[in-house]
């Protein structure tokens, strides 16, 4: 996230990404790994973004750490329009007016026009059935989404959020719009054993305890207005964040940790005994 609230992310995109050789005539080669940071220093709006990758720069496909990224981006900012962004085979793929959700392959035009196959989810639960002159009523709740995919593939996790997205109810605030925000994002986080890697990639000398399964290993969440950027680990669900605008003056390149460690808050001691009536 820059100061002018354009946020930017990447997101591993297997076997689709392809890239350009070489830069175009008259145009800045750019890394894919390094285009979040090249649209941030330069541009304020998506529109910005959009104009740089049509007229100015070319995404190159140099090896780095002895390979290339296999990624793909989305970009929003405080108009509330997202872009999502792909090159692949066929040249370079920017979406405009998206539903504001991506996940991982295939691309974002194939998990849009998949919504269609669960165009029946709604948030209203169904009502009562009669089959043979018995009356069914409904004894439970959340009906309304019956055939929502709950597995951890891209197409299942693009639908899920794609839905929460829709019905969710907005906050009252900043703070509690965050908490519900986090909410929906867990929804999609690899849960720490499920997801087995099956293609584990390149690893380079700089990994570290490489494990053998995917997982959520942060969640990550920004506002364009306070210019905060807000996280949760797996390990600690604690919210943290750090605050732009007050960062904006300062000089020196600085690190936060992320926080791996759980943390309990013990409320042993400020429980008041019950009152006899």
């Amino acid at each position: 996230m820059n100061e002018k609230g354009l946020m930017g992310g990447q997101l591993f995109y297997r076997n689709f990404a392809c890239f350009e050789n070489g830069k175009k005539a008259d145009r800045l080669a750019v890394h894919p790994a390094f285009a979040v940071t090249y649209f941030l220093a330069r541009c304020e709006s998506v529109r910005q973004v959009a104009k740089e990758l049509e007229e100015n720069i070319s995404l190159v496909g140099t090896p780095l750490l002895g390979t290339v990224p296999t990624i793909h981006w989305m970009f929003t900012d405080r108009s509330g329009e997202s872009i999502v962004v792909e090159s692949e085979r066929d040249g370079l793929h920017i979406y405009r007016n998206t539903i504001g959700v991506m996940t991982n392959a295939p691309g974002y035009g194939w998990h849009r026009q998949n919504l269609l196959n669960y165009a029946q989810i709604r948030d209203l639960d169904h009502e009562a059935v009669e089959i043979a002159g018995t009356r069914l009523e409904q004894c439970f709740s959340g009906s309304g989404a019956f055939g929502l995919p709950g597995d951890w593939s891209s197409p299942s996790r693009f639908v899920r959020l794609a839905f929460l997205k829709k019905y969710a109810v907005k906050g009252k605030n900043e703070e509690e719009g965050i908490a519900y925000l986090f909410r929906l994002l867990g929804n999609a986080a690899f849960p720490y054993g499920m997801v087995r890697v099956t293609e584990s990639g390149v690893v380079t000398e700089y990994d570290r305890e490489v494990t053998p399964y995917d997982y959520a290993i942060y969640t990550s969440a920004m506002c364009a207005e306070s210019l905060r950027f807000y996280w949760t680990t797996y390990e600690d669900s604690r919210v943290r964040y750090v605050d732009l605008e007050t960062l904006r003056e300062r000089k020196a390149v600085l690190q936060m940790e992320l926080n791996r460690k759980p943390e309990f808050l013990c409320v042993t001691g400020d429980m008041n005994p019950r009152q006899s009536p």
